[in-house]
């Protein structure tokens, strides 16, 4: 595969199937239904938040809360979101003819009045090294059952990493962790595929499993015996302590009869 091509499909031009037309007032629609079980599961930790929530039935004609982008100059605001208990993460990804602009992650807390309406509080917001990344494809957040810390998966299917120094666009995952001794989300760790392909959108897709000590990120145009945009899933495991920052690929998996995609 040519290098031309490889950059192509890793960022495409305005007139790719990718491109969507952008409102910076877009605004992302949250419906308080989602976050009931939450609230009152997370209201002994959250002083603000009211220790009775009713159930959301029917569903409203018109949304509990809708929030807006901080500054208009916000790109693709709720390209992709992530929730867990009363904590909710928002991905503003730049793509495009915007693609060297940085992306970030406005990471909010939802609360309820003494009405009991929602509001959302902002917490912290995150930023991408830019350079066409695509930091925010994907998120997932978790908290994990033993330690008391919450865990954000950010994909960055656009990130150049290449020891070799050759290719580009491999994509990328950064993790952050947010303690209760230091409640801002701090980056701890950076993975890559086992073997970088440039192109091969690594991040576009992450998941965390109930544990916590593991998850798994998508790479859906990654090549696979010598089936071109095969994809694979790799699954990372910690390799030390549960505190220990560093995770490895423990397995990649494939689909059972792979086949060129589309």
């Amino acid at each position: 595969m040519q290098r031309e091509q490889t950059l192509q499909r890793a960022r495409p031009s305005s007139a790719g199937t990718r491109m969507r037309p952008r409102d910076p007032r877009k605004a992302l629609v949250v419906l308080a239904c989602f976050f009931a079980a939450a609230m009152s599961a997370g209201a002994a930790a959250t002083r603000s938040v009211v220790t009775t929530v009713h159930s959301c039935s029917p569903p409203a004609d018109s949304p509990d809360l809708v929030i807006s982008p901080p500054h208009l100059e916000i790109l693709r605001f709720g390209a992709c979101v992530a929730a867990h208990e009363n904590t909710l993460a928002i991905a503003s990804p730049t793509e495009g003819d915007l693609g060297n602009q940085a992306g970030r992650i406005d990471v909010l807390t939802i609360a309820l009045d003494e009405r009991g309406d929602p509001h959302a509080v902002p917490f912290d917001v995150l930023v991408g090294n830019g350079g066409g990344d695509h930091f925010g494809s994907s998120l997932a957040l978790t908290a994990h059952p033993v330690a008391a810390r919450r865990l954000l998966l950010v994909g960055a299917d656009g990130a150049s990493f290449d020891p070799n120094g050759s290719g580009g666009f491999e994509g990328a995952v950064h993790l952050y962790e947010s303690r209760p001794e230091q409640p801002a989300f701090i980056r701890r760790a950076t993975v890559h595929a086992a073997t970088p392909e440039p192109g091969a959108e690594f991040g576009r897709a992450v998941a965390w499993h109930p544990s916590a000590d593991a998850f798994a990120v998508g790479a859906h145009r990654h090549d696979y015996k010598a089936i071109p945009d095969a994809g694979s899933v790799t699954v990372f495991t910690q390799s030390g302590h549960a505190d220990d920052s560093r995770w490895k690929p423990a397995q990649e998996i494939h689909a059972a009869s792979p086949q060129m995609s589309d």
